[in-house]
């Protein structure tokens, strides 16, 4: 394996543990979520671009890991983003 290969298996496996040493999925559950939602709406309101960005990237980066908050951060969407976002995913996700 070179050098570069080493590196990104070392930097994925120091995310993982990081992520659980430091205790970061106390943040991934469904609690959590209900207690920051107004402030999560908050900002999507003044900031809806920026939230959607850090929100996509956020979930690419936990499933790309395989941390397990992928149920949680699907529910967190519709609670942030609710009805607007849909009309947009629905002609990509429609098989008819």
């Amino acid at each position: 394996m070179n050098r570069a290969k080493s590196l990104l298996v070392v930097a994925i496996a120091t995310a993982i543990v990081a992520f659980f040493a430091f205790d970061l999925d106390r943040f991934a559950s469904f609690e959590s979520v209900g207690a920051s939602r107004d402030w999560l709406v908050g900002h999507y309101e003044r900031s809806p671009f920026l939230v959607i960005v850090a929100f996509f990237a956020t979930y690419v980066i936990s499933a790309a890991l395989s941390i397990p908050v992928a149920a949680v951060m699907t529910l967190l969407a519709g609670a942030i983003f609710g009805v607007v976002l849909r009309h947009f995913q629905r002609p990509i996700c429609d098989n008819r």
